[in-house]
């Protein structure tokens, strides 16, 4: 269904918008246009104004630069839009600073029939449902990652408490090597003096006599 055809003139450091209301969503726009003088290029691009719940919410839908189009070789194109609200053909001459266009244009718009629209509505949800659907799984792997790094510094603190026991463990085994080194030099010395003490006590007693 041909919605509008026309032509209209784009003055140098100038821009010509096109609303298009579309009131079904999955509506497919599809256009034709050219410049009146060979060898020219305009600034094209689409862009969607939402409904008035997320009226100030613009997305850009197509947007190839600027196109150099003639009237045998015409810029065509087609998008499908899936929400309903306005969609703006912009074309910008902003750049130019002397030369005017004349731009003749065609839109075509073809809603979808009951049983593709339906069909649409399930593809949405079914894409809607895995996007949920990864949503969660990416906030699993989340949380494992967050366990994993949990445990690794476990693993850390752990690792350095038993290097804390090793040293502990090789400075008594150090200390116990050198007290079983000194022991019997030590128990030596202790019999020398009991007996020089036992000694001693036996002259005293002999000395009383």
């Amino acid at each position: 269904m041909t919605v509008t055809s026309s032509s209209f003139h784009v003055s140098a450091g100038a821009s010509f918008e096109l609303p298009i209301p579309v009131s079904v969503g999955g509506t497919k726009l599809s256009w034709s246009f050219h410049t009146e003088n060979a060898d020219e290029d305009i600034q094209f691009s689409i862009e969607h104004l939402g409904t008035e719940a997320d009226a100030d919410e613009v997305d850009e839908l197509y947007n190839p630069g600027r196109v150099k189009v003639t009237e045998t070789k015409p810029h065509t194109g087609e998008i499908v839009v899936q929400d309903t609200g306005i969609v703006t053909l912009n074309w910008d001459n902003s750049y130019s600073w002397l030369r005017e266009k004349v731009v003749s244009y065609e839109v075509d718009l073809a809603v979808p029939e009951p049983e593709e629209r339906s069909r649409m509505v399930k593809l949405l949800a079914t894409a809607t449902e895995k996007v949920g659907t990864t949503g969660a799984l990416l906030e699993e792997v989340t949380k494992v990652g967050d366990r994993l790094v949990e445990a690794n510094a476990s693993v850390i603190t752990l690792t350095a408490q038993k290097q804390d026991t090793e040293d502990l463990v090789a400075n008594l085994d150090e200390r116990r090597a050198g007290f079983e080194e000194k022991y019997p030099a030590y128990q030596e010395s202790l019999k020398a003096a009991m007996e020089a003490r036992i000694l001693a006590f036996h002259q005293a007693e002999q000395a009383k006599l």
